[in-house]
Order: C-alpha cells, then sequence, then structure tokens
C-alpha cells in the first residue's frame, strides 16, 4: 500500500493460518504502539495483512491499527485513506467500540487535513453509533474532536460544552491520559480569549499529568501550549525551554508533527528577539522530516513564518510571490479561519512597508472581521492595531489615537508586554510621521524601550531606539543622533549573528543626516538649571561615584563638548579612565594616551595643570579645556573636548570658567564619598531601625532616611505590597526629632471615604447620624509626631482635599466643625501603585497633592532584584519564630537557602516571613530546615 512493500508471504505461512496466530502478531503490534514504536507496528502489521486468508474481522482489526499508527507517524492523508477503506467495508457485527476507534482515527486525520466538515461527520457517526450518554474512551474521544472542530470553526461555547462533556466522562473513568488531552482543549480555549492565567493553569494540569502517567504526547502538548501562553506575556526565556522539552520529545518519539510546530515556535521566538538568522536556521535544518509529508495546515504555518522573517529583514520582493502562494493554499484549505486572518494580518504589513495604507486598512478590516466571528480577541486587536495605523495616514488622527490608548490598556491589563511595546511604537510613529509631534512620539519610543528592556529583548530595544535618532534629527539635535548611532552600531555589527534590520536604518539614518545640513543650535540648560540639577544629583541617595555618568553627562550637555573624560593620571603619559561620555568620538580604548588627547606631558607640569584653549594638534580633536582634579591623593584630570567638524567654534574662555566652577562641586563631592568609604559604609549588614539589608539599594535608602530623617520634608514611599514601607515609615519617625512623640499609621484602603474622612479630621457632635459627642481624629493624637498615611492613593478625592489644605496651612477642620484647628504633624505616605502619575492623569488623585507629597520619593526595591537579602531575613526570621514557638530548629539546609533565593516572591518580605513561620511550625524539633516544609 502506497509503495509500502508487504512481507513475504511463504515466510510468515509456513505455519498453520488461523485465528490463534492471528491474534498473537496483534498482541505483539498492540504491544510496539504502547511503547510508541509506530514504525515497527506498522511494519508488523503491513506484513501481516499480507497473509493470506485473513477474516474480514481480523483484515478490519489490522487496518485500524494501520491507520493509527499511520496518523501517530505524521502520515496523516494515509491515515486517513485507510481508516475510510476500513469503515466503507466493515463487516457486520464488528464490536460498535472497535468501529468507533477507526472512526476517530479518520476524523483525527481529516482534522489535520484541515478538512473540517469530514472530521465533524466521523465524530457524529461515532456519537451515534455509541449513543449519546455512552461512557466510554472512544465516546470522550467524540465529544473532544467535536469540540475541537467547533473550536476551528469560531464556535468557542459549543466547544465548551463538548469539552466539559468528555472532562466528564474521563473523571467518571478515571482515563488520566485523555482526561490531561481534554485540560489541553480547555487551555485552549482560555488562550483565544487571551486568558492567559486561565490558559497556564488548564496546560499546567495537563503537563503535570502527562508527567505522572509518563505519557510523552500529553507532556509535549501541554508543554508546546505553556510556550505560547509565555511567549504572550514576554516570558521568552521560560517560553523556549519548554518548546525545546517539546522538539526533545518529540524528535525521540518520531512525531513529525510535533517536530515541525516545536520549531516554527522557537523560530517565532527567535523573530521576536530579532534573530532573523537564527529563525531561518531553525526553519530550514531544525525540522528532520520532508515538508511534503506534513499535514496542510503545519505547511501553510511553516511558510507564514518565513515570509514574516523575509519582512522583518526588510526583503519585501522574496516575500511577495511567498504570500501570493499562501493565499491561495489557506483559501483551498480554511478560507475562514485562525490561517487566513494571520495571513491577512501578513499582507497588512507587506502594504504597511509600501505605505499603501488603503490596501493596509482593507486586509486589516477583512482580518478583524474574520476574528471577531471567530472570538479570537488577540488576532482582533492585532488587526485593530493595524487598523489604527492606517487610519492616522487617512486623517482620522483621533479615532487612531484612541484605538491604540485603549489597546496599551488592554494589553497592559493581561500582561502581555511585547503588544503593549508594539502599541507605543506604532503611537511613535504616528506622532513623529503623522502629527510632526516629535516630542510625543520620543515619549512613546521611550515608552516602548522601556517595556523591551524589561522583558530583555535587547534589538528590538535597539530598533526602537533607531527610530528615536530619527527623531532626533528631525528635531536638529544632531550631537545626540550621532552618540546613539554610534552606541547601535555596534549592536549591528555580531558577524556571526547578523542584525541586518538595523544595520540598514542606520545607514538610512545616516544618509537622511548628512542631507539635511548643519544641525540647528540646541538650547542648552541655563546656569541656574545646570547647578540646580548638579546639587539634586550629588545630593541623592548613594555616593557621587554612582552618578558619576549622569554629571559628566550633564558637564557634556552644559558645555556644548563631544567627549568628557575623568581619568586617574597613570605614568607613561596615558590617563586610565575612570568615568567617560562619547569616548568613542577618540577612539579611546582602556588606558588613553596623551597623543590621542592631544596632550604631551609639560601639559601636566607644574603645581597644577594649564587650563588649554587653543584648537589640540594635527586637529584630531578639535578644542579642549583641561581641569586639573586630585582624588584619594592621586592627580586625576578632567578633559573636555569639542570635534571641530559639528559646526560649532572652539571652547572660550567663559566656558572654561564655568567648567572649572563645576568640576570644582563635582571635586568635593567626589571626594567625600569616595569608593573606599562607600564600601566600607554598604559592609553593615544589618541598619537603622531594625531593617535587615545588606542590599547597596537599600543601604542608600537607609541613608537618605538619616539624612531627611530631621526635616519637616513629605515623604512619598514607593513599592510592591509586602516591601517594608510601614517598617521604613517608622525608621524615619525614629531617624527624627519627633520620636519621643506618636506615630499614628493610618490604612487609606480599610475604610471607606466618609469614614476615613471622620476617622482622620474628627468630628463634632451632631455632624452626622451617630456622633453623639465630639472626637479628635488620629491626626491630632499624633500632634507633634508623625501621621503614616498607607496606601494614600485609595483615599478619596475629599479626603486629598483636606490632605493639601493640611499639608498647604498646617490646619485642619473636624467634621461638622466651623473653625480650624493648628496642627504639627509631619506626613510619611505610601503606595502600592506602580505610578502615582497614572492615577493623577486619570483624575482619580490629586495632581497638587502629588507633588506636594513628592518633597522626598523614595523606590523600594521589591526582593526579587534584592536576592542577597533572603538568606539573611530568612536567618532572622527563624530565629525569630523559633523563640517565640519554642521550637528548637537547628538552621538552614543549603537546598533550603537555594530554594529560598530562586523564588520571586511576589509578595516580597511578608510572604517570605509567612514561609518561614509555616516551616518552622511544621518541623520536628532538633533538625535542620528543608525544601519540602
Amino acid at each position: 500500500m502506497n509503495g509500502e512493500k508487504p512481507g513475504s508471504p511463504a515466510r510468515l505461512g509456513s505455519e498453520p493460518r488461523n485465528g490463534g496466530r492471528i491474534e498473537e502478531l496483534l498482541t505483539r503490534a498492540d504491544l510496539e504502539i504502547g511503547i510508541e514504536d509506530h514504525a515497527q507496528a506498522v511494519d508488523r502489521l503491513m506484513r501481516l495483512r499480507g497473509e493470506k486468508g485473513l477474516t474480514r474481522e481480523l483484515r478490519f482489526a489490522v487496518d485500524r491499527r494501520i491507520a493509527a499508527c499511520l496518523e501517530r507517524l505524521g502520515r496523516t492523508d494515509e491515515a486517513r485513506r485507510v481508516a475510510r477503506s476500513a469503515i466503507d467495508g466493515v463487516p457486520e457485527g464488528i464490536d460498535p467500540h472497535e468501529q468507533a476507534r477507526c472512526l476517530l482515527v479518520a476524523g483525527k486525520a481529516a482534522l489535520e487535513l484541515g478538512q473540517l466538515p469530514e472530521a465533524e461527520r466521523d465524530a457524529t457517526d461515532v456519537i451515534r453509533l455509541l449513543g449519546e450518554d455512552a461512557l466510554s474512551e472512544e465516546a470522550g474521544s467524540a465529544q473532544n474532536l467535536l469540540g475541537t472542530v467547533a473550536f476551528r470553526n469560531g464556535r468557542p461555547d459549543a466547544a465548551r460544552s463538548r469539552f466539559e462533556k468528555a472532562l466528564a466522562i474521563y473523571r467518571r473513568l478515571g482515563d488520566l491520559q485523555h482526561l490531561a488531552g481534554t485540560y489541553v482543549n480547555l487551555g485552549n480555549l482560555h488562550k483565544l480569549r487571551s486568558d492567559w492565567e486561565r490558559a497556564a493553569e488548564h496546560y499546567q494540569v495537563a503537563y503535570y499529568l502527562g508527567k505522572t502517567l509518563g505519557e510523552g504526547r500529553v507532556v509535549a502538548g501541554a508543554a508546546q501550549n505553556l510556550g505560547i501562553v509565555l511567549s504572550k506575556t514576554g516570558r521568552y526565556r521560560e517560553a523556549r525551554g519548554f518548546f525545546e522539552r517539546v522538539l526533545k520529545l518529540a524528535t525521540e518519539t518520531g512525531d513529525p508533527v510535533r517536530v515541525s510546530r516545536a520549531c516554527l515556535a522557537l523560530a517565532k521566538v527567535a523573530r521576536a528577539e530579532r534573530r532573523t538568522t537564527r529563525a531561518r536556521k531553525l526553519l530550514e535544518s531544525c525540522t528532520p522530516i520532508d515538508r511534503s509529508g506534513l499535514p496542510e495546515r503545519e505547511r501553510c504555518l511553516l511558510l507564514l513564518e518565513s515570509t514574516r522573517l523575509d519582512l522583518e529583514d526588510g526583503l519585501l520582493e522574496p516575500a511577495v510571490p511567498r504570500a501570493a502562494e499562501l493565499r491561495l493554499r489557506v483559501e483551498a484549505m480554511a478560507p475562514r479561519g485562525d490561517l487566513m486572518v494571520e495571513t491577512l494580518l501578513l499582507e497588512a504589513d507587506m502594504a504597511a512597508l509600501g505605505e499603501d495604507w488603503d490596501a493596509v486598512a482593507e486586509a486589516a478590516s477583512q482580518a478583524k472581521e474574520l476574528a471577531r466571528e471567530d472570538r479570537d480577541r488577540s488576532q482582533e486587536e492585532r488587526a485593530h492595531q493595524r487598523l489604527a495605523r492606517a487610519w492616522a495616514h487617512a486623517g482620522r488622527i483621533g479615532e487612531a489615537e484612541s484605538a491604540l490608548a485603549g489597546l496599551i490598556e488592554r494589553h497592559r491589563s493581561r500582561k502581555e508586554w511585547p503588544a503593549v511595546a508594539t502599541a507605543w511604537f506604532a503611537s511613535g510613529r504616528i506622532s513623529a510621521a503623522v502629527k510632526g509631534d516629535f516630542e510625543a512620539a520620543l515619549e512613546a519610543f521611550e515608552h516602548a524601550v522601556e517595556i523591551y528592556r524589561k522583558i530583555d529583548l535587547p534589538r528590538a530595544e535597539a530598533l526602537v531606539e533607531a527610530e528615536q535618532v530619527a527623531v532626533l534629527i528631525r528635531l536638529g539635535r544632531h550631537v545626540e543622533a550621532i552618540e546613539r548611532i554610534d552606541s547601535l552600531r555596534r549592536s549591528a555589527s555580531d558577524p556571526e549573528d547578523p542584525f541586518p534590520g538595523l544595520a540598514d536604518r542606520l545607514a538610512n539614518l545616516t544618509e537622511g543626516m548628512t542631507a539635511v545640513g548643519p544641525p540647528e543650535r540646541i538650547d542648552r540648560p541655563d546656569g541656574l538649571q545646570v547647578h540646580e540639577r548638579l546639587e539634586a544629583m550629588l545630593a541623592a541617595p548613594g555616593s557621587a561615584w554612582e552618578r558619576l555618568h549622569e554629571v559628566l553627562v550633564l558637564l557634556r550637555d552644559a558645555l556644548e563638548v563631544d567627549t568628557v573624560v575623568l581619568g586617574e593620571v597613570e605614568e607613561g603619559e596615558r590617563l586610565a579612565p575612570v568615568g567617560a561620555v562619547g569616548l568613542e568620538t577618540i577612539d579611546g580604548k582602556g588606558p588613553i594616551s596623551f597623543e590621542r588627547l592631544g596632550l604631551v606631558a609639560s601639559d601636566l607640569s607644574g603645581p597644577s595643570y594649564r587650563l588649554e584653549l587653543e584648537p589640540a594638534s594635527a586637529g584630531r580633536v578639535g578644542s579642549r579645556i583641561l581641569v586639573p582634579m586630585t582624588l584619594r591623593g592621586r592627580p586625576h584630570l578632567l578633559c573636555l573636548l569639542r570635534r571641530p567638524d559639528r559646526g560649532r567654534g572652539p571652547v572660550g574662555r567663559a566656558e572654561a570658567n564655568y567648567a572649572m566652577v563645576l568640576a570644582a562641586e563635582l571635586n568635593r563631592a567626589l571626594e567625600v564619598g569616595s569608593p573606599d568609604q562607600e564600601a566600607a559604609r554598604l559592609s553593615s549588614g544589618i541598619a537603622l531601625a531594625d531593617v535587615i539589608t545588606q542590599d547597596p539599594r537599600m543601604q542608600q535608602i537607609l541613608e537618605l532616611i538619616r539624612r531627611v530623617g530631621d526635616t519637616d520634608l513629605s515623604v512619598l514611599l514607593q513599592g510592591e505590597t509586602g516591601t517594608g514601607k510601614k517598617l521604613l515609615a517608622h525608621a524615619l519617625h525614629r531617624a527624627s526629632g519627633r520620636r519621643i512623640r506618636p506615630i499614628v499609621t493610618v490604612d487609606c484602603a480599610a475604610l471607606p471615604e466618609s469614614l476615613l474622612e471622620a476617622e482622620l479630621f474628627g468630628y463634632r457632635k451632631g455632624s452626622f447620624t451617630g456622633a453623639t459627642q465630639d472626637r479628635n481624629g488620629l491626626l491630632a493624637e499624633a500632634a507633634g509626631g508623625t501621621v503614616f498615611l498607607d496606601e494614600i492613593d485609595k483615599a478619596g478625592l475629599t479626603v486629598q482635599r483636606r490632605f493639601l489644605h493640611l499639608l498647604d496651612s498646617g490646619e485642619i477642620r473636624p467634621v461638622g466643625a466651623t473653625t480650624y484647628l493648628r496642627l504639627d504633624v509631619r506626613i510619611v505616605c505610601a503606595t502600592s501603585s506602580p505610578d502615582l502619575r497614572k492615577e493623577v492623569a486619570e483624575g482619580r488623585f490629586l495632581k497638587d497633592l502629588y507633588y506636594r507629597l513628592n518633597d522626598i520619593s523614595i523606590q523600594i526595591p521589591p526582593l526579587r532584584e534584592r536576592r542577597e537579602d533572603i538568606p539573611l531575613l530568612a536567618g532572622c526570621f527563624v530565629e525569630t519564630f523559633t523563640e517565640q514557638t519554642g521550637r528548637k530548629i537547628r538552621g538552614m539546609s543549603a537546598a533550603f537557602r537555594r530554594a529560598l533565593v530562586s523564588h520571586d516572591w511576589p509578595g516580597n518580605v511578608r510572604e517570605l516571613e509567612k514561609a518561614i513561620r509555616r516551616a518552622v511550625t511544621l518541623a520536628d524539633d532538633d533538625i535542620i530546615l528543608t525544601p519540602e516544609l
């Protein structure tokens, strides 16, 4: 059959042919099928089929098994033909369950081939054959098949109903293997609705059921879907791990369809990382099968991805015929499914490359309509984003901006970070190309850069930065543009992993900058602004050495130079940089020779260095300012260099004097906060007010608390729940002169607005129902001390206005009172909101109050970003809880510590505290804590 050579009848027929022997051979084939040796089973069954004297019943049993093995081997077309042939010639008296198994093989093969009506017909025949209320594996498989067909046809409610029926059957049967497969199907439904968390829950159940059973196919299916869900939320590294597991399992079991799907998924991850060379290699060489043997759907998906890679590299010429071929094949196979939506989105992107916005709108509109029919939210929103760009270019800017703003909010709420970044990128392009609002474009691009940085996609980040460079050129800020281009070139110059998209973009930007001529003069900050900014930088927590780069950038901008180098003078006429900005303009790497800077040894002779104002020698660096500095007893030199080819004259005496003043401030700050002193300060593990830490950022926060503790500045503490905001508020109180007075804590989220107002400000008798006597509020109780307002963003606007009045005037008015009371309190606030500015922008928080509370803002890092604190805190909690409970715990095992450090602790220190309390409570006396606790 189909090229398979039957075995020799003479060899098999040397013994009497009877039912017992055939049954024995069938049993052997079933054993091979059971251990997933499907190729060997097919070979045995094909030889058996060549036996003479097979009854019709036995021939049906053999053909049913051959079809099942072919389907498992990915030879789907053959599988369907064999199964349908067996069904069409089924003899009378065959067990209905045996017929049902053959119908299911035919139906599954039809599904893989994209023949949805045929698959539905086969599954319906199984239900009709066995009965609607049948309780068997075959009945559950038929319900699953009908659910999958409904899912593919865009009928999720019908699909869910079928999957739930299958779940009920498998639960009653105790069939864990098929139960796992059904959980995968339900996960697919949630994935369709972009409910990634629920989808992941179902896939996780299926994954662990498969691992428990040792079922490779179940594990592979769940792992593939888990990888897809993780990709949607930007967790590409974890996703790649799951896809690689699928590839390994599929290769070991000889499952060509899963091999293809795993390779395709890995290629998509590589494309998201903008590593198109790697993605092409995956598509071309990681699929150890002949693609012509793949189901049509898989071949279309591979063609789609190849075309997308062409677009990613800007190769429109090969992409056009591929897209045309894809369209024809998808129309023939499934003209209204998810593949057609993907094809239309591809066509919209191709039209956008050619700036044919009418074609973009047409393709995106069709895709959106089909996705809506299928109730596929993710595809619908991707189409909507493309429509927004088309609307903007058609003059419908308001609609476009509103659409993108809505998409950003929805993606953010579902933590779809790659989609959020893409929407911000589209918004930036509209601002730059359509509105001409370049500042808004820079801001939108910066949002995209931050997200790509957060999810660790440096190449995507670089492409967005290239668009920022284009905007900087339009604004005439060529110095910044040149520096960014020089930096980005290094990202594009990896010969082993080329980045053609970025390299081509940078080449175009460089040509464009040359074409527009000399840059406009940049408005630099005036002297007062520079001094204020420098003072703020040097007064921030930590040492000036940690902000040296920021300070040097400020000097560069203030003096309009191209390069700033602070270096230690070494023997042998060299300068060892300790900080630099724009060093690439003089090709500096490692210690810089005096010759490279245009210096000679005599420039540094005498009790102080000469202030150099003349053009540098050989025209290498234009003109320069040299400022001597002595740091930690060693001679240092601050060099400010201006190139001659940027449309500016040489530096002058006024700029040199200005540089001397700024350098003197920097010199003092660096001497006070030398790295040696800073290292000594950070060596302590337990710091102010019982705050246990050895993290440098937390140490900086504590140092800031020491500095501002004795002032009346308002302090805003920002951080996730459980990071220790309340502890730091108490530390502020104890660091102040108010420590002898009370600190009152108010949880603004715990009370409704009307009750919160009365509790805080007090009330007068008769001011409302139940006010039977005068009562002072919590603020009055804290007179002379500190008020800590936790979750300040949850206070209503009425309470916020009262706080604003208190901060402005130092007065409060109890509810129902007609006069104000003077009150001396210090306000410390806290919020777990990621960004109060968003609350301000949306009208939920008063803008004036935000700025009034924000005298000092402290961002507390989550525990996952200061993992070195975890063992320290855990040790303290173990000691505390063993003392409280009277237990005898000998300490923590190395594995216990590793488990603690590797966990992300979304609940931060509070979650860690509860985990240790639980471990101590569950542990026996006189043991070392281990991870299972």
